[in-house]
């Protein structure tokens, strides 16, 4: 069910409370906690925010206690909180999509604190979600409880059990679609992924039989439902027929030339949100691979959908090598060409230049390699490495 996106993505901390001096209450300078939110220094734009906690807790005796972090949209007023989802499974509720950091078993003393700002964590803003788009007052809620205690946190709400509350509020606003807007268009998005795919299949004017099983496997999966009772997730019959029946639709469009991507592009932009987006590109190269061969037609067009997208390039490389582990290099030969292709090289580059980069990717092909449990990608990523050692042998 879960698409990576990440492809790519990126996961940021900082040392916890390893900043700060921990002192007792005899300090002149005691005051009361307090949290403070900034952009990250060293990211492009304003996509990572920091957040740090100064001050001393009133506590009476000394213990371990658990912070627990989430996050609210405030626009509406503290009243009308609504929570805030996140799109990194490390930062979410152990069972539900809203924003959650937890720093366990932190030690402090009776009456204990940091008497200067520490850096607690990073935000990575890009990967959240509020229910809509636009721009929203956030507000950064730092819970503590006892370590022995469960914080009872659902959609951020709960958390009665808690000895100390600490927030803060900053401003933000959000570009792409938020989950009550994305709830709402799914059927689109996912209608418009099939046609985006399509697009993708036909591209060197042929619908490959492989090509077609890739996409009508992407749409069992969206199909499917959580059944609460079973507590499993299952296809539900009528939401598949509705995606077939765009699938039919679609088909017929693009081989009459009907339907071009450009228009199918414009109208997804307009509705999905960052995960949509990732999802999508993910599909488009399960597509590309599907069949053995990546036409220059088909590069071409991932290329123009990833640009189009705004999909970060170390994000598209993963997305790259996770399909080209459903690739067998061995399968067919490859002109120079292809192979250049694969091993991302390219004749404007220096030697010096494909050496620095293939010995990156053995590294990271061969790591990648010990962790993988599938045979079939097991196998495909030791001739990922064989090409790469061929070709590096090549240039010495």
């Amino acid at each position: 069910m879960e698409i990576l996106i990440f492809l790519g993505v990126i996961w940021f901390f900082s040392s916890v409370f390893s900043g700060g001096n921990s002192t007792g209450y005899a300090n002149t300078n005691i005051s009361a906690p307090e949290l403070k939110i900034q952009k990250a220094p060293n990211f492009e734009e304003d996509k990572v925010y920091q957040f740090k906690l100064k001050g001393f807790f009133p506590f009476r005796s000394d213990g371990n206690y658990n912070y627990v972090v989430s996050i609210f949209d405030a626009t509406e007023g503290s009243d009308n909180l609504a929570p805030i989802f996140s799109y990194i499974p490390e930062i979410s509720e152990p069972t539900t999509l809203a924003y959650q950091m937890v720093f366990q078993d932190v030690y402090i003393p009776a009456f204990g604190g940091y008497d200067e700002f520490i850096d607690m964590g990073r935000i990575p803003i890009e990967f959240l979600s509020p229910p809509k788009k636009g721009k929203k007052k956030l507000l950064v809620l730092l819970r503590v409880f006892p370590s022995y205690v469960d914080a009872d946190i659902e959609f951020g709400f709960g958390g009665e059990n808690s000895v100390y509350e600490v927030s803060t509020e900053f401003n933000y606003t959000f570009t792409n679609p938020g989950y009550m807007e994305t709830l709402e268009n799914q059927e689109k998005i996912v209608t418009t992924s099939i046609e985006l795919a399509l697009a993708m299949a036909h591209s060197d004017g042929n619908l490959d039989k492989t090509e077609i099983k890739v996409i009508k496997e992407w749409i069992k999966d969206k199909s499917k439902k959580y059944n609460a009772e079973t507590e499993k997730f299952a296809v539900d019959s009528e939401l598949k027929k509705i995606y077939e029946d765009s699938f039919s639709e679609a088909t017929e469009e693009i081989k009459g030339g009907n339907l071009s991507t450009s228009q199918i592009l414009s109208s997804f932009i307009e509705i999905a949100d960052e995960k949509s987006k990732h999802d999508v590109v993910e599909l488009c190269y399960k597509v590309l691979t599907a069949d053995g061969n990546m036409d220059d037609e088909e590069k071409n067009l991932i290329k123009i959908i990833s640009d189009e997208l705004d999909i970060k390039h170390e994000d598209l490389e993963n997305l790259k090598d996770q399909s080209l582990l459903s690739l067998s290099i061995s399968d067919k030969d490859h002109s120079s060409d292809e192979i250049n292709d694969l091993l991302g090289i390219s004749d404007s580059m220096s030697k010096g230049q494909k050496i620095e980069k293939l010995r990156g990717d053995f590294n990271k092909w061969n790591s990648r390699l010990n962790v993988i449990s599938d045979q079939n990608e097991k196998r495909n990523a030791q001739e990922m490495i064989d090409l790469i050692s061929k070709e590096l042998k090549n240039l010495r």
